[in-house]
């Protein structure tokens, strides 16, 4: 095969071309990321990227972890961490030693994908390759990729929503059964919660391709005979992703419980945004850099959450030009126009896009961006066909002074001056570009080839502080997952082979170290079922309310509540402080850090005589709490005829053996009535137990639908106790024991994904007769 042939046809030139000013750009922004001396990941505002999704990909770097949906190295237990994103199979791909490495190169590879499919979608929608290479370097660079994108879901979200503006674009002109509704796979599966989400811009593309159409009922009725119809394949094909993510959302403090937010966001429905979030909003047309870098970001909520639709000064400074242009063209900026301003005022705009369950900008930056750079797209062509209007380039620049001038005024105490000054300095090289093509002194080609440098220099220069200034990164020196625990936690290993859980007074780098270092704890960050939040919530351990948006992602440690340590079966706790509490005594100490066992610790189902109505319960002192868990299981509603009911009174009696008549002689008789494990994986644990009395058999595993109990190989009827964990009643006497775990939505969201394929492949097979039809007509 002649490469060189290839890559010299015209066909590839703009792709070659794109590849190589992306290379040049990312190595100005990236080289020492790129040469490894810090990784791409973060320990202030971003620092998710080292907190949460480092150790995700740590733990699913070993194929020992795919084997549930659900992990017990999520706190007490849920669902694993796993999307079938390819980027993440990439970043994965070197194994767990490597995936700090390859982070910059997966990185690398969605600016590469994105920006490509964007340059894609540019020439399917009409444009000139000098335009379509503008836009796309722009996009590969926008404010969105280089803040928000340093979030891994966020990045995946920029290459994937190009590919799908790529594949309906390429629709008008090369119809297939296959690429839109595989776009829309694609997108799905990069992201937890992006169903909805796609489905809302699926519908903006559809208005925006009627307001850019000649004949608007045309363009209807082809996106309702052929395009929504592939998009449809495409949610069917994304079921078995899809569903499972619906039925967890169904499962979510974010949707159910106290801490639900759907009915505040949707009773804003009509409001407007406040004034200091409309001058954020503006300020952030010009790169949030204005407003900080990092954790000196002083815009809405923090630097990655905040409004930003940075696009460079080029593509934004020629949109008004395409009031120049003819009827479509102005409609397209009325239309534009119209829509950018109602994103700005009315928050209900950007609610839409998470179903009014979040009031985050996030994706919806990257959807201003997009308009922004198809309206600067269609404005170049107007340029290179009627030349710059000089009163409206002057009309223009004199907007952008104000709003500048106005931001500074407005925003002064928040302002950085030296993002300010680069933000004038590239106005002014702006102006003058488009000033000597409006004075005919540059023709087409040679502007078009400067603006493109142009573009390609302000990008690198903007973007720059974003990864370098007042950042904390990680380097190869930083200690991270790789401190003491490891020796301590190989030692365990070898000490004690059987099931427990360990905990550790201190975080080697988050609440996430035990996805890094491969143990089962009780503190995590995820997203957790209300199952488990409310044991928490309820225990006083995280408020029932709080600003902190989804603060219930976020689970500690118990604390010095060393009960609820046993309560959960954590055998050892790995300390780096001295610990007095009652059963635990030390068995190891190598350096700073000490192990201790708690002679306590219940198995992981114990069987309950007693019980106590949770509404009483709530009523109790944190202390009291504690000790009632150890004494009777806590039911919403009493099981039985006449249930043996805790008289919390007891516990008010003081005495000299009150921790061993209240503490240690309950937790040993649990024990005793404990399962004992013959077989342990995720999702799938055998044992066998022995009660001398009836009762419930609780399990120190979160409540949550997917979760099945046999006793003596008879599915049992399960339900939620102790604030939130799994139970089943238990006749007295021996019994085998086996709890299995299915991902709710797994079955049938395969079963529809394989309908989806069904259709996929017939609706191919006709396009294929179809296509084969009209070539035999046109040779005949």
């Amino acid at each position: 095969m002649d490469f060189a042939r290839i890559f010299s046809n015209d066909r590839f030139k703009g792709w070659m071309i794109l590849a190589s000013l992306q290379i040049l750009v990312s190595l100005a922004l990236f080289h020492d990321f790129l040469f490894g001396d810090r990784y791409f990941a973060f320990l202030d505002i971003g620092s998710d990227t080292y907190h949460q999704y480092v150790p995700t990909l740590i733990h699913m770097a070993s194929p020992g972890n795919w084997g549930s949906a659900w992990s017990f190295n999520v706190g007490l237990g849920g669902l694993a961490p796993f999307a079938p994103d390819p980027f993440m199979l990439l970043g994965i791909a070197g194994g767990a030693e490597h995936v700090l490495d390859l982070r910059i190169w997966v990185y690398m590879a969605k600016i590469l994908a994105g920006g490509a499919a964007f340059y894609g979608f540019g020439l399917a929608i009409g444009a000139r390759r000098e335009i379509a290479l503008m836009v796309a370097l722009a996009y590969s660079f926008c404010g969105y990729i280089m803040t928000d994108g340093q979030w891994d879901p966020f990045s995946a979200d920029f290459a994937a929503y190009a590919v799908i503006l790529w594949a309906l674009a390429r629709h008008a002109h090369r119809r297939s059964s296959w690429l839109i509704p595989l776009s829309i796979v694609w997108a799905a599966y990069t992201g937890p919660f992006n169903f909805f989400s796609i489905g809302v811009f699926i519908l903006y593309i559809f208005l925006a391709a009627l307001v850019a159409s000649d004949r608007p009922a045309a363009t209807a009725a082809t996106w309702l005979r052929s395009i929504f119809p592939k998009c449809m394949i495409g949610l069917l094909l994304s079921a078995p992703v899809v569903l499972p993510v619906v039925f967890r959302l169904l499962e979510s403090p974010r949707v159910t419980g106290p801490q639900s937010t759907f009915a505040t966001r949707l009773s804003e429905l009509l409001s407007l945004n406040d004034g200091s979030t409309i001058l954020v909003e503006l300020a952030g047309f010009f790169h949030k850099n204005l407003l900080g870098v990092g954790n000196q970001h002083a815009g809405w909520m923090n630097y990655l959450e905040s409004p930003g639709f940075y696009v460079s000064l080029l593509a934004l400074s020629v949109i008004p030009q395409l009031w120049r242009g003819n009827p479509v063209d102005r409609r397209i900026l009325i239309a534009g126009g119209a829509a950018l301003g109602l994103f700005v005022l009315l928050p209900a705009v950007r609610y839409l896009a998470f179903g009014f369950g979040l009031d985050y900008f996030r994706v919806n930056n990257l959807w201003v961006s997009i308009l922004l750079l198809v309206l600067a797209s269609r404005a170049l062509g107007v340029i290179a066909e009627r030349g710059v209007g000089p009163r409206l380039l002057a009309a223009t620049f004199a907007v952008l002074a104000v709003l500048l001038l106005y931001l500074h005024d407005g925003l002064l105490h928040r302002i950085s001056f030296a993002h300010e000054r680069a933000i004038f300095a590239f106005s002014g090289l702006t102006l003058l570009l488009l000033g000597l093509f409006a004075g005919k002194v540059l023709q087409w080609k040679n502007f078009s080839r400067l603006a493109l440098g142009l573009v390609a220099v302000e990008v690198a220069v903007i973007n720059y502080p974003s990864f370098h200034d007042h950042r904390h990164v990680v380097t190869p020196r930083t200690v991270g997952f790789k401190d003491a625990t490891l020796p301590a936690l190989a030692f365990l290993k070898a000490r004690d082979p059987g099931f427990y859980r360990v905990e550790k007074t201190y975080n080697s780098v988050s609440l996430c170290d035990a996805l890094a270092q491969d143990y089962m704890g009780v503190k995590s960050y995820w997203f957790h079922s209300a199952g488990v939040t409310a044991f928490f919530s309820d225990l006083g351990l995280i408020p029932q309310r709080s600003r902190i948006k989804n603060f219930t992602n976020w689970l500690p440690n118990f604390e010095g509540r060393f009960v609820l340590y046993s309560l959960t079966g954590v055998k050892y706790v790995i300390a780096n402080q001295p610990l007095d509490w009652h059963g635990f005594r030390k068995i190891h100490e190598d350096g700073p850090l000490s192990i201790l066992e708690n002679d306590l610790a219940l198995p992981l189902g114990v069987v309950y005589e007693r019980q106590y109505p949770r509404e009483e319960f709530l009523k109790l002192s944190s202390e009291a709490k504690d000790f009632t868990m150890i004494n009777a299981v806590i039911l919403d509603r009493l099981h039985g005829d006449a249930p043996l009911v805790f008289d919390t009174s007891q516990l008010a009696r003081t005495s000299s053996n009150w921790l061993e008549e209240n503490y240690a002689i309950p937790a040993r008789t649990l024990k005793r009535r404990g399962l004992v494990i013959e077989k342990f994986s995720d999702g799938n644990i055998i044992g066998r137990i022995d009660s001398e009395v009836p009762g419930v058999l609780v399990f120190s595993i979160p409540f949550a639908r997917g979760w099945s109990v046999y006793i003596d190989g008879v599915e049992r009827p399960v339900f939620s106790a102790n604030l939130g964990f799994l139970a089943v009643d238990l006749s007295k006497g021996p019994h085998r024991v086996e709890l299995r775990y299915v991902l709710p939505g797994l079955v049938p969201g395969a079963l529809v994904g394989l309908l989806g394929l069904l259709i996929l492949g017939a609706t191919s097979a006709n396009w294929g007769r179809f296509r084969l039809a009209s070539f035999s007509r046109e040779t005949a």
